[in-house]
């Protein structure tokens, strides 16, 4: 029933100047269990660094590539990390659906590693 919420992935690349220091959060190389806890980052209404550590994995939609979360997910999320304990990005905010519940989606980590693995001009990423 999930097949249509997965649209597009923008990949950007960042040319960073060698004196520029710059911190990145690495991609983790597994997917979590259902169960596992996860922390949204965000800007949710217009709120700057907003951070939800109160979140878990509920489903994985291994054939969609999605990871359901129950992290609260308003306007602004979206494009944010979803990060495990140890800080290793999981999955990345995709969509937030209103109605019966809320049902709070991610894209899985391993679906971006392999779409940053398929481009050809990036030569490397962090964890690669």
């Amino acid at each position: 029933p999930y097949t249509t919420l997965f649209r597009s992935l923008y990949i950007i690349k960042v040319i960073i100047d060698v004196d520029e220091r710059t911190q990145c959060l690495p991609l983790a190389r597994v997917r979590p269990e259902v169960g596992s806890k996860v922390a949204t980052c965000g800007h949710p209404q217009g709120l700057g660094s907003t951070v939800d550590l109160n979140g878990n994995i509920t489903q994985i939609y291994e054939k969609n590539g999605f990871l359901q979360i129950s992290n609260n997910i308003t306007n602004g999320n979206s494009g944010g990390p979803v990060c495990d304990y140890y800080g290793n990005v999981v999955g990345i905010v995709s969509q937030h659906m209103k109605g019966e519940g809320n049902l709070n989606f991610a894209v899985d980590i391993l679906k971006v590693r392999e779409g940053l693995d398929n481009c050809v001009d990036v030569t490397s990423y962090s964890g690669k």
